[in-house]
């Protein structure tokens, strides 16, 4: 479910599916997300609780998922209309009582091995009596745009980004043990868009997305320890798609196949029978 698959767009307005090598199960309507992540709580005896450490493409992953649990809509990219504060770029704990989940979002824009915010988060959850049901991770566009700005090549920014993910994927890979745990890749950009944003955008470019997303499953593909999923798809829904409203961030319809995909992997193990239709194809997608 996290590697392969297929955009299908919709015909005579329909909506568009994303077809997995597996069969995803849809829940369109609030009432379906909510009602699969309530039989996941009441078969764990636990209240649901999702981490997102990242930057502005993460956050847009737990804005779809308050949207989906919800209807509450906080992605400035995905709805121009829900105005732009200074708190879009902190941290934020949303419990969900009618899901019985809570969705808790730290903004680290750099992978960091201790004074950070994405080390300070990490140490927190590991002080947590309660584990998280999945962990989602993702990183790159601030130190690309932090090195454009110290005049340092990407090559050498790089190295550094994977020095700095030393320690936090041997943490990751011990939450993974009992969490899921994924690393979201950096999207392409629609880089004309972007040329005439500030100069700090000019080395935002396809080449060093690439660059960063090679060095990254690399690091993880050669650890024969690693625990830690690449989100592939999270990349090819994307492109695929194509509905990106800046250049930059994902819009409406990539971003509800990727919550798609993670309701697919929370719920499938506890969903109803009737509902995996599909049998043994759909039990594929209970995993990566």
């Amino acid at each position: 479910m996290f590697v392969g698959g297929f955009y299908a767009p919709g015909e005579s307005g329909q909506k568009g599916i994303w077809r997995a090598p597996c069969n995803l199960v849809y829940r369109e309507s609030r009432s379906e997300s909510v009602n699969c992540l309530l039989r996941r709580a009441a078969h764990l005896n636990k209240e649901i609780h999702i981490v997102l450490l990242g930057d502005s493409r993460v956050r847009q992953i737990r804005d779809g998922l308050i949207n989906h649990l919800s209807g509450v809509e906080h992605d400035i990219y995905v709805n121009p209309a829900v105005p732009y504060t200074q708190q879009y770029r902190e941290s934020l704990n949303v419990t969900i009582a009618s899901a019985n989940t809570r969705i808790e979002f730290f903004w680290a824009v750099e992978v960091d091995e201790h004074g950070g915010t994405f080390g300070q988060a990490l140490r927190a959850l590991q002080n947590s009596s309660a584990k998280p049901d999945i962990i989602i991770v993702g990183a790159g566009i601030w130190m690309m745009k932090q090195c454009t700005t110290q005049n340092v090549t990407q090559v050498e920014c790089v190295k550094r980004f994977k020095r700095n993910f030393v320690e936090p994927m041997e943490i990751l890979n011990r939450f993974a043990s009992t969490s899921a745990v994924i690393w979201t890749p950096q999207n392409l950009v629609d880089e004309p868009r972007l040329v005439n944003l500030e100069p700090a955008h000019r080395e935002l470019t396809n080449k060093n997305m690439i660059l960063y997303n090679n060095a990254m499953r690399k690091e993880l593909m050669d650890d024969p320890l690693n625990k830690i999923i690449y989100w592939d798809t999270y990349l090819q829904t994307d492109l695929q798609i194509d509905d990106t409203p800046d250049g930059l961030h994902v819009g409406p319809m990539t971003r509800n196949v990727d919550i798609q995909i993670l309701l697919n992997l929370l719920c499938n193990p506890y969903a109803e029978k009737r509902l995996l239709k599909f049998g043994a194809d759909t039990c594929c997608c209970c995993k990566n």
